[in-house]
């Protein structure tokens, strides 16, 4: 869908680019350049500590296997943990991979997930804000470019068989035609200008109800 100046809101979490979430600030967001999302998983090597050395996710889990009489339990405790994290992280990763072949097969004028930033309805701020940890800042902006609003009840965070990841990518990028969306999130692509700031969910609706 075109947007003209159409008044969206988007939860910006603390990270790198904080300084150019400011009132009166202009963004903008378009293929192909990755948005700090997809951004991540292309810079980012998983590494954990054991002992004095980082070590990448195969190497440390052989390590780990060798030093069985040198760590103790909660180092292994920590170990599954990071490595939980990293199985969610290959996950995501594998997943907006092939969410992003499927949506050049379908309609490439879509916006993409790898460029593109996540806005919300004013009606649905409390619920992201709450979702995405109570954290960050809530943005009032005004949106110029191409949205689209799907359903995240296919986005997963697991590692999952690639057809059947494509099977849900193909009802992803089509849930906006099949009527009402029982669990929307908005994507958008364009310029950003961003028209407030509100630091949480009480300053929120006291200046916007």
């Amino acid at each position: 869908m075109e947007e003209r100046d159409g008044i969206y809101y988007h939860i910006h979490k603390p990270n790198k680019f904080d300084d150019l979430w400011q009132i009166g600030g202009f963004l903008d967001f378009c293929s192909p350049k990755n948005n700090e999302f997809f951004e991540y998983y292309e810079t980012t090597e998983p590494a954990f500590r054991i002992q004095q050395n980082f070590c990448g996710p195969v190497f440390a889990a052989n390590r780990m296997l060798e030093l069985t009489s040198v760590l103790n339990q909660q180092d292994y405790i920590n170990f599954v943990h990071w490595a939980g994290e990293v199985f969610i992280e290959t996950g995501m990763y594998i997943r907006e991979v092939i969410f992003e072949e499927e949506r050049r097969k379908i309609d490439i004028n879509l916006p993409s997930r790898l460029a593109c930033i996540w806005v919300c309805r004013k009606e649905q701020v409390k619920f992201w804000y709450q979702k995405l940890g109570n954290a960050g800042v809530i943005a009032k902006t005004r949106l110029n470019g191409k949205s689209l609003a799907c359903d995240q009840e296919y986005v997963y965070r697991e590692l999952l068989a690639h057809k059947t990841v494509r099977e849900n990518a193909v009802k992803y990028w089509g849930s906006h035609k099949n009527g009402p969306i029982k669990d929307e999130e908005i994507l958008f692509e364009g310029s950003v200008s961003i028209l407030n700031l509100y630091n949480s969910v009480e300053e929120f609706e006291k200046e916007e109800n």
